[in-house]
């Protein structure tokens, strides 16, 4: 709720985002929480700084999933697709009710070209959210365009006996 705050402030702007920002950047470090760490990260300007500072971050609290989830967001923003898939997966490993971690991770694996993958974690987003109507249109065309492939792959087959 801490990390919402910000963002919504952030995002109205004005008088309350940088009130905001001042307070948490003024907020100590703590060994036993990566909590001020994480709030820190980001408000940081770029995606390099956001990179470094969760990467420490995760270094000293590697079992923290938001942690892997906006360090898979940065990655996939300056265009490093499987490594935010392997972050974006760390963060279901530590915590499966994060939904928006399937939901970006299979878009994340449309991407990469990775179909059956992602139809696995579109399922297990509309498993959760089972009316959400764009990403149940996102998942009706990557299944449509997992079977067409499959379809070309037996059509190859096909023509390479025939051609023998």
């Amino acid at each position: 709720m801490l990390f919402r705050s910000t963002t919504v402030a952030l995002h109205v702007g004005g008088d309350a985002a940088s009130e905001m920002a001042t307070f948490y950047k003024k907020l100590p470090d703590r060994a036993d929480s990566p909590v001020p760490a994480y709030v820190k990260a980001a408000l940081l300007a770029t995606d390099f700084e956001r990179s470094q500072a969760l990467g420490k971050l995760l270094s000293r609290f590697e079992s923290f999933p938001w942690g892997h989830l906006s360090m898979a967001r940065v990655q996939r923003r300056i265009g490093r697709l499987k490594e935010a898939a392997d972050s974006y997966r760390r963060t279901l490993e530590l915590h499966r009710g994060l939904l928006d971690a399937y939901l970006e991770l299979a878009e994340t694996l449309v991407e990469l070209a990775q179909y059956q993958e992602a139809a696995a974690a579109y399922d297990n987003y509309l498993r959760a959210v089972p009316n959400d109507r764009a990403t149940i249109q996102a998942y009706a065309q990557v299944l449509l365009y997992r079977r067409s492939e499959e379809h070309s792959s037996e059509l190859q087959s096909h023509s390479d006996l025939v051609c023998r």
